[in-house]
């Protein structure tokens, strides 16, 4: 995987704010078959368990969003229910970095776990996620409602010093 300095500038993640809702549905749609609307994320904006997290290259100049993540802190756990990254800056290390914020954020907050669903033919997901030590532990027949396709359930701990 693609390091920052493949980035013609630095990359930083922070927190979602409303108004970066344009470039994140920019995002959601050309990387889902189903996008959610702007309204859903307006509500996981102001949802308090829900963790919204962006992907900004040149953070303080151009501040392109480049990736968004979303999930819930619920209990002692974590569920990882939207990860993106725009098209042209896949394979640059940037659905990692969102990976790793989430997974730092559900250890400062003291999280056992992290779970998520994702499509059994995204390989590609499904690596990046064995790589956060996330296996399968489920099946979830005819998830997606708009092809039927499985999903599978991914689980990983929380890893501590």
């Amino acid at each position: 995987m693609a390091s920052d300095v493949d980035f013609p500038g630095h990359i930083g993640i922070f927190p979602m704010e409303f108004r970066f809702l344009p470039e994140v549905m920019a995002i959601e749609r050309t990387s889902f078959k189903t996008p959610a609307t702007e309204s859903l994320w307006a509500n996981e904006l102001s949802n308090p368990i829900s963790v919204n997290l962006v992907a900004v290259i040149d953070p303080g100049e151009s501040q392109e969003i480049v990736g968004y993540v979303n999930f819930w802190v619920v209990a002692d756990e974590v569920q990882c229910n939207q990860i993106a990254v725009a098209g042209h800056f896949r394979h640059r290390g940037v659905a990692c970095r969102l990976l790793g914020a989430m997974m730092e954020k559900a250890d400062r907050e003291g999280m056992k776990a992290a779970t998520l669903e994702v499509r059994a033919s995204n390989k590609e997901a499904i690596g990046l996620y064995n790589k956060f030590g996330f296996v399968i532990q489920g099946r979830r027949q005819g998830y997606y409602a708009e092809d039927g396709e499985d999903a599978l359930l991914m689980g990983a701990p929380i890893w501590r010093p």
